[in-house]
């Protein structure tokens, strides 16, 4: 399965549709790279679950729930202190990246109003979770990056956020307007490879880049491709490659996924 651009697209209005509106209940953290927050939402528990494991990253919901550690991580604590109670008010992503952003409403210890950000970066090695405050200064994040390792950015407690780079040659497919989409399909059109389209696109991974190749290769314009493909992503469905099968489908719901998903 490919964890893409795309799919956090659907996932983003899936767990919307969950979420929003919800109070944080309760914040775990039963291993190093992974948390869970428990939101109460429609009368109910959901259960979300973040992962930055450097190949299994994902977010989603999940009915699991491992055994904790007696004393709880210091990062755990600390988003237990400023989110526990917090109302969820918007899930956002950054352009068609890995990147969302859960927004929060809630009190700090002296009873006043307070807005946060919890930013989760899905990506790879470098991914993580990051709680901003109102200000966009970095108040924690699970993995703590200093200058030496990172030139661009700084990613420790006090830092001001800065979200990561992003390549100027692609595009987000779904701010194109009609005439920007028939352009991209036209420089598309000499595309012999996986690797031509996702240099191109944004947050496209390589499966949705097969998939697109094959269906261009049996006859489909790029151009309809295109719009089709946003159209499907944006009612909730997510494009994959089934082995050797060129045919896209969306038959996967992206919502709940089991624990030991990829």
């Amino acid at each position: 399965m490919s964890f893409d651009g795309f799919l956090t697209h659907a996932l983003v209005k899936e767990l919307g549709a969950h979420l929003i509106g919800g109070k944080v209940a309760k914040i775990y953290q039963p291993f190093e790279q992974e948390l869970q927050l428990v939101v109460r939402s429609q009368r109910q528990n959901f259960r979300l679950l973040v992962s930055i494991h450097p190949q299994y990253y994902r977010l989603h919901l999940t009915d699991e729930r491992p055994s904790n550690p007696e004393h709880a991580p210091m990062f755990c604590m600390l988003l237990r202190k400023h989110l526990e109670q917090a109302v969820l008010l918007d899930i956002q992503q950054v352009e068609n990246d890995r990147i969302l952003e859960l927004h929060f409403t809630g009190r700090d210890e002296l009873g006043d109003s307070q807005v946060y950000r919890l930013i989760i970066e899905l990506m790879g090695r470098h991914s993580n979770v990051i709680l901003v405050n109102g200000q966009d200064r970095i108040i924690d994040c699970l993995k703590h990056v200093p200058m030496a390792l990172n030139s661009y950015r700084l990613l420790q407690p006090g830092a001001d956020y800065r979200r990561p780079p992003q390549d100027e040659h692609q595009v987000n497919l779904f701010k194109l307007s009609q005439a920007e989409r028939t352009e991209l399909a036209e420089h598309l059109a000499s595309a012999t490879s996986p690797e031509q389209v996702q240099a191109r696109i944004q947050g496209l991974g390589r499966l949705a880049s097969q998939s697109f190749l094959a269906q261009v290769q049996e006859g489909a314009s790029w151009d309809k491709l295109l719009a089709d493909f946003c159209q499907t992503v944006d009612a909730g469905g997510a494009y994959f490659l089934e082995a050797d099968k060129p045919d896209l489908y969306d038959a996967f719901a992206c919502c709940r996924w089991p624990m030991d998903s990829p």
